[in-house]
């Protein structure tokens, strides 16, 4: 009923319902629930986050990304300044919403970021969903930003300080509206911001995950260890 062993090791099929896998190389357990392997990250139930191999680089320059641990680790190399690096996919038909659950590693400076990103490819234009740091508090917020492109930034319409990780993230299009929700647990959301998904890019088209390791003296890195797609 119980057995542990690589991530990709998991059998095919549990024995029986309740049947538990804990794997030895990555942060995941798995219950068989009788037809399929439910994740859980640290008590979480999650959905697997898809392979690197699912999105495409824009402005990638050294960053890497990998799927070695189950997720989607993503790492930005050392930066003098804003520098977006993004795994993009193609946006859904509207409504469409994503949840991710995200696990940063930053250094207190201005401004590591990483998290959610939708970006408008025939301008260039982006908007950031992401936890950042800052160094007059050496503590670890989050914001929506507006960039003209990967390296110019345009304007914050929404920053808080102070949030604790791992974390969730919810954005959810519905045609007219971007809206962004937080959680702790990835059940109960508090709604954080929403604005018209017009408002800053004239036709996105693309979204997914940036990290930038601005001013840090190390690689800023971001773990998603969640990704679920709906409407």
């Amino acid at each position: 009923m119980s057995q542990s062993g690589a991530y990709a090791s998991l059998p095919a099929a549990g024995p029986r319902a309740g049947a538990c896998y804990r794997s030895s190389d990555a942060p995941y357990e798995f219950l068989w629930n009788g037809s399929a392997w439910n994740a859980f990250f640290q008590g979480y139930p999650v959905t697997i986050p898809p392979l690197v191999s699912a999105f495409s680089w824009v402005n990638q320059g050294a960053s890497t990304a990998n799927n070695t641990s189950g997720g989607l680790y993503v790492q930005a190399p050392i930066g003098a300044g804003d520098n977006k690096r993004m795994l993009l996919k193609a946006l859904p038909t509207t409504p469409w919403s994503i949840v991710v659950g995200l696990l940063p590693q930053f250094f207190a400076v201005n401004y590591c970021s990483g998290g959610l990103v939708v970006r408008d490819s025939g301008s260039g234009k982006l908007i950031t969903i992401a936890l950042l740091t800052n160094s007059s508090n050496g503590g670890l917020g989050f914001s929506v930003d507006y960039y003209n492109s990967p390296t110019n930034y345009s304007s914050t319409p929404f920053a808080e300080n102070a949030v604790t990780c791992p974390v969730f993230f919810k954005l959810r299009d519905d045609g007219a509206n971007f809206t962004w929700s937080l959680s702790r647990d990835g059940v109960n959301w508090s709604q954080i911001w929403q604005a018209s998904r017009t408002a800053f890019l004239a036709s996105p088209d693309q979204f997914g995950l940036e990290v930038d390791g601005n001013n840090a003296a190390i690689a800023g890195t971001l773990y998603c260890f969640h990704w679920l797609q709906g409407t």
